[in-house]
């Protein structure tokens, strides 16, 4: 009997053998709030577990482009990433919902429905073998230019930056005209600057991140979606650890998905003023063009349900909640 409650309570708790460190590649570039905030993050799992959970971070790209990354997790290589909503969705294609244009009336509506959302993520995620250990708001989403675009049709005119491999950019920028230029992450900054392209969009604080406020000339508000990222782990590497571990983890993790989230969208309202002390003019465009975008994303929900970006019960269910 007692050899058996002791199997039992080594199978629920997990040997005191499993100790892990997680690899985790992420393009976050070391030094800022956000990548400071994950490494106090990983201390305190770390003293939390008693050294049994370490995390390890490829910062700025060490590791690859976010594509990469998630392949190198698949055969083994990492065993996590913090990535943004587009690879995110080539886990589990749902999340990418968050970031259709024109959903939210501010930052509190993307919030509430974030929340309400979270568990049929992680439901989706877990389905697709891996764990969502946290979605973090990063703040909205900006169209910066190298030339004054007074209006949507003005946009029109630029090759715009489009996320290589963004099955939802790919539908909007059809759907809205855009000449669109596929590129990979790393390589925008050097896009803009050889001419390759003339317009990307990003949060505010991913502009500042990634240097393209240096090659840009005008910014237009207002801003059209929010951006979120989120950091996932392999189930295989997750179910490794001991199940009292994963219940803490998961219990600090919580506690700082608010806080990082809090702090990117403080961060993001300082690289906005910093991108305009820069020089870098602001554009307001005019209501008839976002009157315009709106309509646009009516048919643009169809195309992605059509093309399979999205499912149809997610879409109904997100257009339940705005």
């Amino acid at each position: 009997m007692k050899l058996i409650l002791m199997t039992a309570l080594t199978f629920l708790l997990g040997s005191p053998l499993q100790a892990k460190t997680f690899k985790i590649g992420t393009m976050i570039p070391e030094g800022t709030n956000y990548a400071n905030l994950l490494a106090e993050m990983s201390k305190e799992v770390k003293k939390a577990t008693k050294k049994r959970v370490k995390f390890k971070f490829a910062w700025g790209g060490v590791a690859g482009d976010e594509p990469d990354v998630l392949r190198k997790i698949r055969i083994g290589q990492y065993h996590g990433g913090v990535f943004t909503a587009k690879t995110l969705s080539d886990i589990y294609k749902d999340v990418r919902v968050l970031e259709v244009p024109f959903s939210f009336r501010d930052r509190a509506h993307s919030q509430k429905v974030l929340n309400d959302f979270n568990s049929t993520f992680s439901k989706g995620m877990s389905k697709n073998g891996f764990e969502n250990l946290g979605i973090f708001e990063t703040g909205e989403i900006y169209i910066v230019s190298k030339n004054k675009v007074a209006d949507l049709n003005g946009l029109r005119k630029e090759k715009v930056w489009l996320y290589q491999g963004d099955k939802m950019g790919e539908a909007l920028t059809t759907a809205l005209k855009l000449v669109a230029v596929p590129v990979s992450l790393p390589d925008v900054l050097s896009s803009l600057s050889t001419g390759m392209i003339s317009a990307a969009y990003a949060p505010t604080l991913g502009i500042v991140a990634l240097q393209w406020h240096s090659k840009v000339s005008y910014l237009v508000e207002p801003p059209f979606a929010f951006h979120f990222q989120g950091f996932a782990l392999s189930g295989k590497s997750w179910r490794k650890i001991r199940i009292d571990d994963q219940k803490t983890i998961k219990k600090i993790f919580a506690k700082y998905t608010k806080l990082i989230s809090d702090s990117n969208y403080k961060d993001g309202l300082s690289s906005l003023a910093a991108i305009k002390k820069q020089g870098v003019k602001v554009i307001q465009w005019p209501a008839s063009n976002k009157a315009e975008i709106t309509k646009v994303r009516t048919d643009l929900m169809k195309t992605l349900v059509e093309k399979k970006v999205l499912s149809s019960g997610i879409v109904e269910k997100f257009n339940k909640k705005l």
